[in-house]
């Protein structure tokens, strides 16, 4: 999330630093805030190849109206004609320079959204989603890349087997303490139900309740649950996990 370009120069400078070839890499910015979308040309200017619009978080942040507040939720509009404009005039932008546009998020995914208010924009949109994403280009090979996150470079150029990736994570893994002297709850061992539990719904998301409608009514019942059994009818809240203990408990309340 970026709001000003600065952060995208800045960011690119880091990476420049660190041995990437900023040259030669396609470089842009997600636009999840109005101020994103506001300054497009001058993020164009900076250098971006793309933008991808985060449509969830740009209709919050425009009407400033929180999705997960069920108090308020009827409120979050994504066809607000504030939005609508918002993304309209960013995309003609990104066409004027022959800049790569993509949407993600649930009102870039809703029919009803897309026989919206604002026709022109939604044209544009279609086109969006039509559209054919230009071939990716690979990281180049470098060496002596001190830079953590992007120190394997033949992972990031040429990919790896399932045995080769597995093998890498097994020797990161070794280097970890044992469970057996740790004595943090935050780093106790998963139960197994937790961890069957957990491998059903990763690839859930809680931030839009349209899209996953079962699991959005798992979480009202967990907290349903945890708040008759601390005496608060009226609990409210998100499931949230910071570590397999939060998992595990969960699992348990739920039980319980």
């Amino acid at each position: 999330m970026v709001s000003h370009p600065d952060e995208f120069l800045a960011a690119k400078a880091m990476m420049k630093a660190c041995g990437v070839d900023v040259e030669n890499v396609t470089l842009g910015i997600m636009i999840e805030i109005p101020s994103s979308a506001i300054m497009i040309e001058d993020f164009i200017k900076c250098g971006i190849k793309f933008a991808s619009f985060g449509t969830n978080d740009l209709v919050q942040y425009t009407l400033a109206i929180d999705r997960n507040n069920e108090n308020v939720a009827d409120m979050y509009q994504p066809q607000h004609p504030a939005v609508l404009h918002l993304i309209h005039t960013a995309i003609q932008m990104c066409r004027a320079y022959d800049v790569e546009c993509s949407i993600c998020g649930r009102p870039g995914l809703t029919r009803r959204w897309q026989a919206g208010s604002l026709s022109t924009a939604l044209q544009v949109y279609r086109q969006i989603l039509t559209q054919s994403p230009r071939s990716a280009r690979r990281l180049p090979a470098q060496k002596n890349v001190s830079f953590s996150r992007l120190r394997e470079t033949a992972m990031l150029n040429k990919g790896c087997s399932k045995e080769e990736l597995f093998s890498f994570f097994s020797q990161k893994k070794s280097e970890d303490i044992d469970h057996r002297y740790i004595l943090s709850s935050m780093c106790t061992i998963p139960h197994p139900v937790a961890v069957r539990a957990h491998c059903m719904f990763m690839e859930t998301n809680l931030g839009d309740p349209g899209l996953f409608p079962g699991t959005a009514a798992l979480e009202k019942l967990l907290i349903l649950r945890l708040g008759t059994l601390f005496h608060r009818k009226e609990a409210g809240g998100y499931a949230t996990s910071g570590g397999p203990s939060p998992i595990s408990r969960r699992s348990d309340s739920q039980k319980s």
